[in-house]
């Protein structure tokens, strides 16, 4: 179950872009882990 208030902003293109780097950042500390 996800609430639409936690979906809602992540419509949101600023929001998308954020999740964007976030995942950049943690592809980037695991690539550095092997």
């Amino acid at each position: 179950f996800i609430s639409q208030s936690y979906i809602f902003p992540f419509k949101k293109p600023f929001a998308k872009a954020v999740l964007v780097e976030l995942e950049k950042g943690y592809l980037e500390a695991h690539r550095g882990l092997w």
